[in-house]
């Protein structure tokens, strides 16, 4: 069995809880209508933001627009901010023993918000020094290109990376890409499907 020299961790929902659903009651918006006319503008608008076209300035004007001008940019920073939730319990220790024995990468759709409040509170973070974060790539998982540009960062044949997320999608696109993937559900989930698909004890 060939072992990997590199694992790359998502942040969303792997190393970190996110709550897509706190956003709108953050805001005060509790109608449960308004919540479903705004949400595919919001997540629309979101995923433009997360591939890096658009600033964080811009982001915020339009996010102001879509919600009719009732909120001040500062509070929709704030109510976005709640998305980002507690450390999931045990994955530190895991991404640290990884550390020791395996480049280490973060693979994440992400924006300027989230990540910075990440780096101040998740600390596995500190432990995954090689960053392909969506915004600065321009490119989206499970989009092809994101699996292109990583796969040129890390050097390294596809068979020799072990990609983990949470979405099925993202995983099947990195193993059309010729990488090992496994599909995050829990801290012994993953260890398992370590041990079993690429001999890693953690």
């Amino acid at each position: 069995m060939k072992k990997p020299k590199a694992l790359a961790f998502d942040l969303g929902n792997v190393l970190v809880r996110i709550h897509p659903e706190r956003f709108f009651p953050s805001l005060g918006v509790h109608d449960v209508e308004r919540q479903l006319k705004l949400r595919d503008r919001v997540v629309q608008a979101v995923q433009f933001y997360e591939k890096g076209s658009l600033t964080t300035y811009d982001w915020l004007e339009q996010l102001g627009e879509i919600l009719d001008y009732e909120f001040q940019k500062d509070a929709i920073r704030r109510a976005f901010a709640t998305i980002l939730g507690d450390p999931i319990p045990e994955m530190d220790r895991i991404v640290e023993r990884a550390a020791q024995n395996y480049t280490l990468a973060l693979v994440s759709n992400t924006n300027p918000i989230h990540i910075a409040l990440a780096e101040a509170n998740v600390p596995s973070l500190s432990a995954l020094q090689l960053r392909f974060l969506s915004y600065e790539m321009r490119a989206l998982k499970p989009e092809p290109e994101y699996y292109v540009k990583l796969l040129r960062g890390l050097a390294l044949a596809p068979d020799e990376i072990l990609f983990i997320d949470d979405r099925q999608e993202n995983v099947d696109a990195a193993q059309r890409h010729g990488m090992l993937g496994i599909v995050f559900h829990s801290p012994a989930q993953l260890r398992d499907d370590l041990l079993v698909l690429a001999g890693i004890t953690l």
